[in-house]
């Protein structure tokens, strides 16, 4: 949970780029909905979600993609009204989901902090050419999250130093007069 909270992916500045991508994803795998979900301690944080009210995020429990944890795989429910741990889900009900298929979200050291998501109104599968794609892309969407927030966290420290040094320039005592001039 700390290293997901240290990893930027929460910040909400992030949204309309997690929407974009998202958008992506949808167009590439031709499903209805995809999602990030950002796995807390008791919460999944869903920013940007293409589903309907999805920004909200939804208590861990009732998280299809909090299995990701113990999977750390990809994890494919061809049929989610068939499967018994998930087919009375509210979500699911709520919008007619059938089709499930995510992929975890690795930090940098390996530790997974969430998943990419894919989400239909109809059952179906996923090729070993779609779930490779599907991983390529979580990896790609990582490392850039990394390196911008490498970069924010960079730029923020220089501009830190640089209002230090000026408050430091600005707090100098003056030096003292050459009382001989």
């Amino acid at each position: 949970v700390a290293r997901l909270h240290a990893s930027g992916a929460l910040e909400a500045h992030r949204t309309e780029g997690y929407r974009l991508f998202l958008q992506r994803v949808v167009d590439v795998f031709d499903v209805r909905y995809a999602q990030l979900a950002w796995l807390d301690h008791d919460w999944v944080h869903t920013p940007g979600s293409l589903l309907p009210g999805g920004d909200a995020g939804i208590a861990r429990e009732e998280a299809i993609c909090a299995r990701i944890l113990d999977e750390e795989e990809v994890l494919v429910i061809p049929d989610i009204a068939r499967d018994p741990r998930f087919a009375g889900s509210r979500l699911t009900l709520a919008h007619s989901l059938r089709f499930y298929g995510s992929v975890p979200l690795k930090d940098r050291d390996g530790y997974v902090l969430g998943c990419l998501a894919l989400l239909d109104t109809a059952p179906r599968e996923l090729s070993d050419e779609e779930i490779a794609l599907l991983n390529t892309m979580a990896t790609e969407f990582m490392t850039t999250l990394a390196t911008e927030a490498t970069a924010e966290t960079t730029a923020a420290g220089a501009a830190g130093s640089a209002a230090q040094s000026a408050a430091g320039a600005t707090a100098r005592p003056n030096p003292p007069r050459d009382s001989s001039a």
